[in-house]
């Protein structure tokens, strides 16, 4: 079963850079190396990234983050400045951080977990846990990203960095998680993202020949035998057509399932009704 849960809440923003000192010794460098996880700085899952911090029990982090939920844009938000690009909106484009902290239960650590991002302007770094997982170079498509393999039972940290120094447009383009967010949990088997493709032909007064790619997802260490199902209804969910296709999937692979089913006088798109 496929589940997707909306991230838009409790996000901690930073505008701008955060200049970290770089170690002089040798242990920190050396420790980070070995793990491939960011242990300083705001990619890591141990920064003191907090919004107007008021504990006296622990050290206060003394950058300036706020609460933001999704959409969010930090561009906008701006009094225009003739000092700044007229092409772009007059306004002032900086780097920032995002930093979301979520749970996750012993079952979730057993499924397919990936996160679904809607649009990030402009270039995107995603890191879970301190580990690097993804760059997105361009603000205008969604990603996927698939963070099954750093994911932990307990507390999680994502962080987005975002980088606005390249421009794709001669228009106001924004900068920041500009669309939703959504954590996605399904089998180790599964349908793919935007995985089904169904093409429609007309054969005769009456009927329509239905082509279908259902492409699978194995993100097991060992090759599968999936059955696919596909299923379509008319209008009053009623089924109209069911077609069945096995396909052997070897281990961290995708593979296509091609069927073929007839629907008989389906209801047809047109402008009045659509």
């Amino acid at each position: 079963m496929r589940e997707k849960i909306l991230f838009d809440d409790n996000w901690i923003f930073h505008r701008g850079d955060i200049n970290i000192d770089f170690p002089k010794d040798k242990g920190p460098v050396y420790t980070q190396s070995k793990t491939e996880r960011k242990l300083w700085g705001p990619a890591s899952k141990y920064y003191k990234g907090t919004a107007n911090n008021f504990d006296k029990n622990k050290e206060l982090c003394t950058d300036k983050w706020e609460h933001v939920t999704l959409p969010h844009d930090y561009v906008i938000i701006q009094t225009p400045t003739e000092s700044e690009n007229s092409t772009l909106g007059y306004l002032k484009y900086e780097n920032a951080w995002y930093r979301k902290k979520f749970t996750l239960n012993e079952q979730d650590i057993d499924k397919r977990l990936t996160l679904l991002f809607e649009g990030v302007a402009t270039h995107a770094t995603i890191y879970l846990n301190g580990c690097l997982l993804k760059h997105n170079f361009c603000g205008y498509n969604s990603f996927e990203v698939n963070i099954s393999d750093v994911a932990e039972c307990g507390e999680n940290v994502l962080v987005v960095y975002v980088e606005t120094d390249e421009h794709e447009g001669w228009r106001y383009e924004g900068g920041g998680i500009y669309r939703h967010v959504w954590l996605c949990k399904t089998d180790t088997v599964a349908v793919d993202l935007w995985g089904v493709y169904v093409a429609p032909k007309k054969s005769d007064e009456e009927t329509w020949k239905v082509k279908i790619e259902t492409e699978i997802v194995n993100d097991r260490y060992e090759t599968v035998n999936a059955e696919v199902t596909t299923t379509i209804y008319d209008p009053d969910m009623k089924i109209a057509a069911v077609c069945k296709n096995e396909i052997e999937i070897p281990q961290r692979e995708k593979r296509k399932a091609l069927s073929f089913t007839e629907v008989k006088n389906p209801l047809l798109w047109d402008i009045e009704n659509p």
